[in-house]
């Protein structure tokens, strides 16, 4: 659902960045440990694979939207399916993106609180990253991209220099063999990145923003790409400097190697410039996460402003990001979403193009009974 005020300001090369933000901003936390306790020496292979899941899901929702240009995922919705349906289709978009909030905020709140802010309460730093992503959602999904296309670089950037701090104490023998343990165990950590790959369907709530719609579906696939080369960059970065046994052994892999390497002695502590970075960007992707959640419950609710559901959404999102309680049941509540989401994502583009393949032959008819 697009105003004309604030309709096709987006350009492919801004959505191919909030699409690699999306994939990559706070899934590269953990996942070394996660898929490292899979394929060991193999988890940047199998995640390098798990683009393919994502470039899929890519693929998919570029057909659906050239079947129906200038229309959002609720506006397809309700274009080939009944009512009733398309309201669900909707809700259960929303749901996944507030699965995705929730998940996302709690390892960038457990980042922080666990090395720095032990004293303070996790109900405060939950309530300030709610705050702050609800005002970036407020702002619109273009004062977003404007950002993302300026900041995002400098993430980039920040994932250059720690692999580039980290070459005097890397081993890159640590890598190999790069199938890891064998081949179904890589098969199995590449579909667990590939929903990561996934999240790229958060973009189908801003298709109708851009104002090169014939290059959407590059656009995300590129962004797909970077972000899934990014997080096996990342992956490979953990291995080499910690070992494929070590990496398993702690909950932010990433920021253990932020802490062996640093500066020399122009900057302690490199870990709190770079995280500094890393959460400013996921802030970025949380905005946008909870701008395409608050439009879809709009949609679905038929409020005009989808501004009215930022509020009730931005309490729910405290709320959720709370939970679980502990680290090993927050690593298995994102174990869970890796599971489970790509085959959403997969299904839901898959459904809609469905549904408009059979609703072309219908209208079709219609038209003939017209003519005559």
């Amino acid at each position: 659902m697009a105003s004309r005020g604030d309709r096709n300001h987006i350009k492919n090369a801004q959505f191919a960045v909030l699409t690699a933000q999306t994939v990559f901003s706070t899934g590269f936390l953990a996942v070394g440990g996660l898929f490292a306790t899979i394929s060991e020496s193999g988890a940047w292979l199998g995640t390098l694979l798990g683009a393919l899941g994502g470039l899929a899901v890519a693929g998919l929702c570029s057909l659906v939207v050239q079947m129906h240009p200038g229309k959002n995922l609720s506006g397809i919705a309700d274009a080939v399916l009944p009512k009733a349906i398309s309201k669900l289709v909707s809700l259960s978009y929303a749901a996944y993106c507030v699965w995705l909030l929730a998940a996302g905020t709690r390892q960038f709140i457990l980042a922080i609180w666990i090395p720095f802010l032990q004293t303070a309460s996790p109900l405060t730093l939950a309530i300030l990253v709610a705050a702050v992503t609800l005002y970036g959602a407020n702002l619109g999904i273009e004062a977003i991209a404007r950002a993302s296309i300026v900041f995002f670089p400098v993430v980039v950037l920040s994932i250059l220099v720690l692999a580039g701090l980290s070459v005097p104490v890397a081993a890159p023998g640590r890598l190999l063999p790069a199938v890891g343990v064998g081949v179904p165990e890589l098969l199995r950590t590449s579909l667990l990145a590939s929903s990561f790959g996934a999240e790229c369907i958060v973009m189908m709530a801003f298709v109708a923003h851009t104002n090169e719609p014939e290059g959407v579906g590059r656009a995300v696939a590129w962004g797909v790409l970077v972000g899934m080369v990014m997080m096996a960059a990342v992956v490979a970065i953990d291995t080499v400097v910690l070992g494929s046994r070590a990496v398993t052994r702690v909950i932010f892999p990433v920021l253990e190697v932020a802490k062996l390497v640093g500066f020399g002695e122009f900057l302690e502590r490199s870990e709190v410039l770079l995280l500094s970075v890393w959460f400013c960007a996921a802030l970025l992707k949380q905005a946008t996460v909870f701008h395409a959640s608050a439009r879809s419950i709009a949609d679905t609710l038929g409020l005009k402003n989808p501004k009215l559901a930022l509020v009730p959404l931005g309490a729910s999102l405290v709320v959720a990001s709370l939970y679980p309680t502990t680290v090993v049941a927050v690593l298995e509540w994102v174990r869970a979403f890796l599971r489970y989401t790509i085959w959403y994502a997969l299904g839901l583009p898959l459904a809609l193009l469905v549904a408009s393949m059979l609703r072309r032959p219908e209208r079709a008819h219609q038209g003939e009974g017209r003519s005559r």
